[in-house]
């Protein structure tokens, strides 16, 4: 990492569920937020002592060493209901609450779990802006074997995404709400023709074109276009 850099929040899920990796972020100094992963963790939640925020959610900490790490670790978790589980009892209807849980592994020692789980939860909308560079701008092909290349293709890519972004957002907040691959299907992959004329260039398109008043509108509102 460049040497300018020296405090990292890292945030991910629970493949990077690693003891060996706390570690060294610790060692640099460094925040990280991961979601558990363990074979018994169902059991060992409902273990747990609950405290209840609402009749909904309920959260709880505990210390937890696993079995190849070199020291325990604080864990914090929070259960939502999500329904209830009806059981007739000798006649007697009982209704038992199903939850979801969620636990987190962090070293953000002044948040709770709830605060915890929103912010990990904003790591949803991250994830949607990485998909829409890979797989809608092609950002993950690594079409040449010259590592610096794939580089440059990636970073171009990923250029292209930001400027679309402000573009979109600028002028449009429907349209800025759209998948790039969208957005590009209506407003740049439209069958045309550009004709230059008394140096004035001109964009001529079917006037049958379902799109075509939005395209007007949008074109018109992009800083720039004239």
């Amino acid at each position: 990492m460049p040497g300018k850099v020296r405090k990292v929040f890292f945030r991910a899920d629970s493949g990077f569920f690693n003891g060996r990796l706390f570690d060294l972020l610790e060692e640099k100094g460094h925040e990280y937020l991961v979601k558990v992963k363990l074979k018994n963790l169902q059991s060992l939640l409902k273990d747990q002592e609950w405290r209840a925020l609402s009749s909904r959610e309920a959260v709880c900490a505990f210390e937890y060493r696993a079995k190849d790490w070199k020291k325990a670790r604080l864990f914090r978790a929070i259960r939502v209901v999500t329904g209830y589980v009806e059981t007739d009892f000798f006649g007697k209807i009982v209704r038992t609450p199903h939850y979801d849980y969620f636990c987190y592994c962090s070293n953000l020692k002044n948040l709770d779990a709830k605060r915890l789980h929103r912010l990990y939860g904003a790591r949803a909308e991250t994830e949607s802006w990485i998909a829409h560079a890979k797989h809608q701008l092609h950002a993950c092909g690594t079409i040449t074997d010259d590592f610096h290349v794939n580089d440059m293709l990636w970073q171009l890519a990923v250029l292209g995404y930001n400027l679309s972004v402000v573009m979109r957002y600028q002028a449009d907040y429907k349209v800025w709400k759209q998948d790039p691959a969208t957005f590009m299907r209506w407003f740049i992959n439209v069958p045309g023709k550009v004709v230059s004329n008394a140096r004035k260039v001109t964009v001529k398109m079917s006037s049958r074109y379902w799109y075509a008043p939005v395209w007007m509108k949008f074109a018109m509102l992009v800083p720039g276009s004239g």
